[in-house]
């Protein structure tokens, strides 16, 4: 364990200060470390990062961007005033990004101090907190800023992994973390598309800009009410869709296969073929709507 009398303690970054413009980002970064207060200070500490005042000043641009980072290590302190969350401390000032992270450490604490599962303290006009996740009991009560609640088995879930990866490869499974995800040092993410569609039928087009090495890419697809997913592997990413039921929902996905960290699925999308032909169809009417106006 890490103690400090110190005020600002982070596993990656103790305290960030800025008033112009820019923007801090911290991507791909863990802790497994335990930190905690020696002293009679109060403790600002963070799994990542521990106190920011990114963009504290009224005329500042600065933001605060963190993605794709999670903690395992315990965080204890005692002091009034104390300021614990799983990701981040204490945040404050005008904007901040928190996405697609995680933490299971567990958060030790008095009853006088600020707690939270991913951030104890937030004071931003402009956040977005999102696809974070604390474990449940990791910390005891008082506050949770926007983190979700979950269990040991759903962290440890597959589904939750592609969750968590929210179109990327940024994330994998491994037994070493308890079998929690950790990161693959691969960066990309995956776009999908629906071209030339009709009730009938439909193709999709997938594509990933990615320094990971490809073997194998192609799409799963299925009816909405079906179990498993019908495999398809493709040279081009594209994929046609034939003999669809106008009425039926459908789902898909793209997938690559790796040579260093296996398999990659992207997040699963739906299609309604009748439906998003209506819509197109719509659209279309509008446009000729707004046009025949603009030459009146």
């Amino acid at each position: 364990m890490l103690m400090t009398v110190a005020t600002n303690v982070g596993g990656i970054v103790g305290m960030v200060h800025g008033t112009g413009d820019g923007i801090l980002s911290i991507n791909s970064s863990f802790n497994t470390g335990a930190l905690g207060s020696m002293g009679s200070t109060s403790l600002w500490g963070g799994g990542i990062i521990g106190a920011s005042g990114i963009g504290s000043n009224k005329y500042s641009n600065s933001h605060l961007e963190i993605t794709n980072c999670y903690n395992t290590g315990e965080i204890r302190a005692f002091e009034e005033n104390s300021f614990l969350g799983g990701i981040a401390g204490r945040v404050v000032g005008l904007s901040s990004t928190i996405t697609n992270s995680y933490n299971v450490g567990e958060i030790v604490s008095s009853n006088k101090t600020y707690i939270g599962g991913i951030i104890a303290y937030l004071n931003n006009n402009y956040s977005d907190i999102s696809n974070c996740y604390y474990l449940e009991n990791s910390v005891s009560n008082r506050i949770n800023y926007s983190g979700i609640q979950t269990t040991n088995s759903i962290l440890r879930r597959v589904d939750f992994l592609e969750t968590l990866n929210d179109n990327s490869i940024a994330w994998e499974k491994d037994k070493n973390n308890n079998g929690f995800p950790i990161l693959t040092g691969l960066s990309g993410k995956f776009k999908l598309e629906i071209k030339d569609l009709s009730p009938v039928k439909a193709t999709i087009s997938a594509s990933i800009n990615t320094n990971a090495t490809i073997i194998t890419k192609g799409f799963q697809y299925r009816k909405i009410i079906d179990s498993k997913f019908t495999t398809q592997s493709t040279d081009t990413f594209l994929m046609d869709l034939n003999d669809l039921e106008p009425n039926s929902q459908y789902e898909f996905r793209a997938f690559i296969g790796t040579s260093e960290h296996g398999t990659f699925f992207s997040t699963i999308e739906s299609l309604n073929p009748l439906q998003l032909q209506q819509q197109q169809i719509r659209r279309q009417i509008l446009l000729t709507e707004r046009f025949l106006c603009q030459e009146k």
